[in-house]
């Protein structure tokens, strides 16, 4: 998804001038901004890439994360957790080893995603930094932490 936002942003905005009539059309403007909070910076590829990209990511980590709660909550009630603590697993042992299971997620969903986002963003057009792509991995995946 980065990537192909990047090579569109690129290809349909190529010089300064196109990139500032995006910025100015899209920046400001009250509806765009009731929908995906303040715009900044959609005069760079970074910018326009976290914006068109950040909202859909975002909803994807978040069902992802509620969709870990059913580890917990929905074994206990659907009497699976019992039967797995009449073994030699005592309720605290299966608690850790769960929520390690859940934290393992979100390492899981920051790694390609940092490791993605700094391959597209390597290209000399596109000038994303591998400390930008980090950071913007590291808000995609801490929403399905939380």
């Amino acid at each position: 998804m980065v990537a192909a936002t990047t090579a569109t942003y690129v290809s349909a905005f190529p010089t300064p001038a196109d990139r500032a009539a995006l910025a100015s059309t899209m920046e400001g403007n009250p509806a765009f901004e009731a929908l995906f909070g303040l715009l900044r910076g959609m005069d760079t590829v970074a910018g326009y890439t976290a914006y068109k990209t950040m909202v859909t990511l975002v909803i994807l980590a978040a069902t992802w994360g509620l969709l870990g709660t059913r580890a917990l909550r929905g074994e206990e009630d659907g009497g699976r957790w019992e039967l797995l603590l009449a073994g030699p697993t005592t309720r605290r042992e299966a608690t850790a080893q769960t929520l390690g299971g859940l934290g393992v997620g979100p390492a899981a969903l920051w790694l390609p995603t940092a490791v993605l986002s700094a391959a597209a963003g390597r290209s000399a057009d596109v000038g994303i930094g591998v400390g930008a792509s980090c950071y913007y991995a590291t808000s995609v995946a801490a929403v399905a932490a939380i």
